[in-house]
């Protein structure tokens, strides 16, 4: 706890019964009861103490016994105002300090607990600063007014004495809300912090919402009704809250497409409901459509025409119910041997003809394989070691197991090996027709090799690189010509050449083959480099008459010079100029000579006289 000193409140005493007195709080007055007893009002420091039971404040002198009093009647009866005093409550010693006074309005500074009897500053307890003993006020109930819109409300009471307690506190809301079918409420709850003041509660209603019904999606629920076709139920679901539905029962329409024999019929169910005056009908997506299958043909027994080679068949059936209509389908047929046919025994061919059209079976058809008889075929010769002889292996196609065998006549032919090439004994092996078992001439060849020679190289020749950085050998075998070319490795000597003399390139080639060195020279002519003259070098200057002269060095030799002339420029004639001029007269005409000069030496060339 804190010294009342700060916090001031202003007492003035109006009541003429010396005990009644208001505390100005601004435009608020409150009473208070007392009786102030205390003749020293210029004494600014002493203890004072606080007699509940008699309604007067005590000054204490330091080391008085007893107090001196005076009634509060005395002082109100002084023109010159009230006693003013400054106080402050010591609440670890439970007294009130008098921090000062004077005389004039009187005014004291604390904040008083009627339940304790005790003095607080403002800030601790938050009491009106009264001070009254406990318990000599008796307050009437308690008047509790709601604002408009309840957000707050306001506590109010009046004391025995006149004074208002008032206390106006805002209003925490607790909200039901209300939904399609049932209303919500709100709650509002105040709590007043004077503890003479109940906790106050109002309840306000809130208005059921309604149904807010989807429109937009509509569930349609097709039913079947046998014969009388099908009815039709439109579900909405509320907005506000998916679990309320509502269902009603459609007006149903159909529209029908009847069917053909070429095209199946249909008939589609529309339906229409009225919610809150407007008509809400089943889109394309929604409506009900049934097939109704297209009419089927009945048909007359088919008819079944094979092709004369079996590959076909040629199907017709005529309808019953539609005289002029006929199908008629031809396919192609397969076949599969059900039973082969052997070299001594007959066979059997089935063919089947299988049918898109539903009115046509599969139809089948069996044909005799004739027997086969024997077909032999050359299927190999067979040679002695030495080919020496042969026998022609002959097996029926039908039947692998069926063998003959005919010796056949052998001729040989033999080809010399060369060096290096093997040669070869080759043999002719002949059956003739009448020996054979199919009637034909067959032959079949076969060979043996003989191994090669081998080579006997000799002579030899050079061929050369066209720049002769290299040179090949090429060694012969005089047998069968067959050349080997050895890489050589070349040696060279150059003697070079003047402007007038030539020059010689020797070439020296070596090659070894099978252990053997050759060797071979060459010698090729270099060209005389004659003379590479230079640009040349004026030595005399041409005239427009005389010819100059020019020397020329040779960039092989710079002792090697020769001169040539330089034509002479000749003259280059420049405008024609006007020389001897006589001037005209008035009886005699004037004359002048036209002059052309060269303009490179300024020799006259021609003069006219005009």
């Amino acid at each position: 706890m804190i010294t009342a000193s700060s916090a001031r409140y202003r007492y003035r005493y109006l009541a003429d019964d010396g005990k009644t007195a208001y505390i100005n709080t601004g435009d608020t007055q409150k009473d208070i009861f007392w009786t102030l007893h205390d003749s020293d009002t210029s004494q600014t420091s002493g203890d004072y103490t606080i007699e509940n039971n008699g309604y007067k404040l005590s000054r204490v002198s330091q080391g008085a016994d007893n107090p001196s009093e005076i009634t509060t009647e005395e002082k109100i009866s002084e023109t010159s105002g009230l006693p003013y005093f400054q106080w402050s409550y010591d609440a670890e010693n439970e007294q009130l300090i008098n921090l000062g006074g004077q005389n004039g309005d009187t005014e004291f500074y604390f904040l008083y607990n009627t339940a304790e009897g005790k003095f607080y500053t403002s800030t601790t307890e938050g009491k009106t600063g009264l001070f009254v003993p406990a318990g000599a006020i008796e307050w009437s109930e308690p008047e509790y007014e709601w604002s408009d819109d309840n957000s707050e409300c306001t506590a109010t009471r009046t004391g025995s004495d006149g004074s208002v307690e008032e206390e106006t506190k805002a209003s925490e809301v607790v909200t039901e809300p209300a939904t399609c079918e049932a209303a919500g409420k709100k709650t509002y709850t105040v709590t007043f912090e004077n503890e003479a003041f109940k906790t106050q509660t109002k309840e306000e209603t809130l208005d059921a919402t309604g149904h807010d019904w989807d429109t937009e999606n509509i569930k349609w629920t097709w039913t079947s009704a046998g014969e009388d076709g099908y009815t039709a139920t439109a579900e909405f679901t509320c907005k506000n809250d998916e679990s309320h539905k509502k269902v009603l029962e459609a007006v149903v329409s159909s529209d029908t497409t009847e069917p053909t024999f070429e095209a199946s019929g249909k008939t589609v169910y529309n339906a229409a409901v009225t919610l809150n005056g407007k008509v809400y009908r089943t889109g394309e997506a929604d409506a009900k459509a049934i097939v109704i299958p297209a009419l089927e043909y009945e048909w007359a027994e088919p008819e079944y025409e094979w092709a004369d080679d079996n590959n076909s068949v040629t199907a017709t059936c005529k309808s019953t119910n539609a005289p002029d209509h006929q199908v008629t389908e031809i396919v192609d047929t397969t076949s599969r041997v059900t039973k082969p046919a052997t070299c001594e025994t007959a066979g059997k061919m089935t063919y089947t003809a299988d049918f898109e059209h539903a009115v046509f079976e599969t139809q089948t058809k069996e044909v005799v394989i004739p027997a086969l008889g024997h077909k032999y075929g050359l299927s190999d010769f067979e040679w002695a070691d030495d080919l020496s002889t042969a026998v022609a292996v002959f097996t029926c196609e039908h039947d692998s197991t069926h063998v003959r065998r005919v010796d056949a006549s052998v001729t040989p032919f033999i080809t010399p090996p060369t060096c290096t090439t093997p040669g070869t004994k080759a043999c002719i092996a002949v059956v003739d027709a009448l020996s054979s078992p199919d009637g034909k001439r067959h032959t079949a060849g076969e060979s043996i090799e003989i191994p090669a020679k081998g080579h006997a190289y000799e002579n030899f020749s050079w061929t050369w690189q066209p720049d002769y950085s290299g040179a090949t050998l090429t060694m012969r075998c005089p047998v069968c010509g067959d050349l080997r070319l050895v890489d050589g490795t070349v040696t060279s000597r150059v003697t070079e050449p003047t402007c007038t003399t030539e020059g010689k390139h020797s070439y020296t080639a070596r090659a070894v083959f099978e252990g053997s060195e050759y060797i071979y020279t060459k010698e090729i002519t270099i060209p005389a480099l004659g003379h590479d003259w230079d640009e040349g070098v004026v030595k005399t200057e041409p005239t427009c008459t005389e010819k100059g002269t020019m020397e020329y060095t040779c960039k092989n030799d710079p002792g090697h010079k020769k001169t040539e002339a330089i034509d002479a420029l000749g003259h280059k004639a420049a405008d024609p100029v006007k020389e001897s001029v006589v001037a005209a007269t008035c009886e005699k005409a004037g004359s002048y000579d036209e002059v052309v000069y060269c303009k490179t030496c300024g020799e006259e060339l021609t003069r006219a006289h005009k």
